[in-house]
């Protein structure tokens, strides 16, 4: 995957996250509420009508919106809550903003993100010859080098950087599918045995990452689960270069070099 364009383009995104979400909260309306006069006895109803009310009729209907609110709105609900619990207390001092700020900080970093994964039980392990490892390592380089070129031109910068542009998501959503096509590519290959649980974290760290993308590409509409989406896409990063560090020693020290992707 194009690792600096990739992670610029979502750091751009995470620069906007506050402005996002108070910008949402800050979109309702509020109206001022009206006192009507009212007969002070009321209408004259007949008995029919008066009994009615009692024995069954019509009831009304009460209607609400049919739009689920989002971890944003909910987050951004929570947070104004402990504002206003903080204000009826007092003055709001610097450390009372801190530990709000930390404690939020830590909700946002606590986020998972849901993915399908697999078990060891799903992936083909073969004997560790020399010629299992050989083919392995030159699937897997390959396979990265495939998708860096298939995702690397969908990456046109400017248009890309606006977290609320169609270009933005699409950009988003096209790594995404990369991620889970590579994935299941992945889920194909015959793995060494020394090199099985290596494989299995690999495959499930590309679903995972296809979840993050989906997750990150509606970072204007939902910020807040898009925001740990993108924590958690770091240090997945950090995860995928130890994966292919493993790859890399056990085929060395089987005598097998490579230097591409590998």
């Amino acid at each position: 995957m194009p690792r600096a364009r990739l992670t610029s383009a979502l750091f751009l995104a995470v620069v906007l996250i506050v402005g996002a979400m108070w910008f949402r909260f800050g979109k309702t309306d509020y109206t001022s509420s009206s006192i009507t006069p009212i007969n002070e006895h009321g209408p004259l109803f007949p008995d029919e009508t008066f009994l009615g009310d009692f024995t069954g009729g019509e009831r009304p209907t009460t209607t609400s919106s049919s739009l689920p609110l989002t971890q944003t709105d909910l987050f951004s609900r929570q947070l104004f809550s402990d504002y206003i619990s903080l204000k009826s207390q007092g003055e709001i001092t610097s450390s009372d903003a801190n530990n709000i700020a930390s404690k939020y900080a830590q909700n946002l970093f606590n986020i998972s993100v849901p993915a399908n994964k697999i078990s060891i039980n799903q992936i083909t392990i073969v004997p560790d010859s020399q010629e299992n490892l050989s083919l392995y390592g030159n699937a897997v380089s390959n396979l990265i080098r495939k998708y860096k070129n298939l995702t690397a031109p969908q990456y046109g910068g400017g248009s890309t950087a606006d977290i609320s542009s169609p270009a933005f998501a699409t950009f988003m959503i096209a790594v995404s599918k990369s991620y889970q096509a590579a994935a299941n590519e992945l889920i194909a290959l015959k793995a060494p045995a020394s090199l099985a649980e290596n494989h299995l974290n690999f495959v499930n760290l590309y679903l995972e990452n296809a979840e993050i993308m989906k997750a990150v590409s509606n970072f204007s509409q939902d910020p807040v689960p898009a925001y740990s989406a993108l924590n958690s896409y770091v240090q997945n990063t950090g995860k995928e270069s130890g994966i292919i560090l493993n790859i890399r020693v056990r085929l060395q020290a089987s005598g097998i070099i490579f230097n591409n992707s590998l």
